[in-house]
C-alpha cells in the first residue's frame, strides 16, 4: 500500500517479479527510464514468442498475462512493432512514437493531441469530427482481437459531448 496524492493505492506485485521495474506509483521519478528502440523490439519479440509458446502448450496463458501486464505491451504478432520488414524500412520506427500509457489515457495526453491533430488536418479535407465518429463506430470495423472490446468504443471519442465548452477546439 502507498499514499499518493491522499489516496491509498495497493500496488500489484508485477514489479517485484522483475528486477529494475517499478509500480506506477513509485514517487522516485529517477527509478523511471525510457526504453531505447532495441529494448521496445527485444520485448516485442519475447511476448511474440512467449505468444507463439502458449499456442503450442508449452507455456501457461497466465504467464503470457503476466509478462504483458509488467511490460505494458500486448502480444501482437501481426502489429507494427512486430514486423521485421518494417523495422528494416522504416529508419528507426520507435523512435518517432512516444508510449506512455498514463498520458495516453488521460486528458491532455498524447492521444488527445493526435486527435485533435488529425481533426484539424482533415478540416480543409470537408472531415468533420460526426464523420470520423460514424467511421469508427462502422460495425464493419475489425479491430485486433487483444484490443477489441476497448477499440470498438473508439468512436465515442469524437461524441461532439465531448467537446470543451471553453474551448470547442478540444
Amino acid at each position: 500500500m502507498s499514499q499518493s496524492w491522499g489516496i491509498v493505492v495497493k500496488d500489484s506485485d508485477l514489479a517485484r517479479r522483475r528486477p529494475g521495474f517499478v509500480e506506477i506509483t513509485c514517487t522516485d521519478l529517477a527509478a523511471f527510464r525510457a526504453w531505447s528502440a532495441t529494448d521496445q523490439f527485444q520485448t516485442i519479440d519475447m511476448l511474440t514468442v512467449a505468444k507463439a509458446r502458449v499456442t503450442a502448450g508449452t507455456m501457461a496463458a497466465t504467464a503470457l498475462d503476466d509478462l504483458e501486464k509488467i511490460t505494458g505491451f500486448n502480444s501482437n504478432p501481426d502489429g507494427l512493432l512486430a514486423s521485421r520488414l518494417l523495422r528494416e524500412t522504416s529508419g528507426n520506427l520507435v523512435d518517432t512514437v512516444r508510449y506512455d500509457w498514463v498520458h495516453n489515457l488521460m486528458q491532455g495526453g498524447i492521444f488527445v493531441i493526435e486527435c485533435e491533430s488529425l481533426l484539424a488536418a482533415s478540416k480543409p479535407f470537408g472531415v468533420t469530427r460526426a464523420m470520423l465518429q460514424a467511421f469508427l463506430g462502422d460495425a464493419a470495423w475489425e479491430f485486433p482481437k487483444f484490443a477489441a472490446t476497448k477499440s470498438k468504443q473508439l468512436h465515442r471519442i469524437f461524441d461532439e459531448r465531448r467537446v470543451s465548452t471553453d474551448d470547442p477546439a478540444r
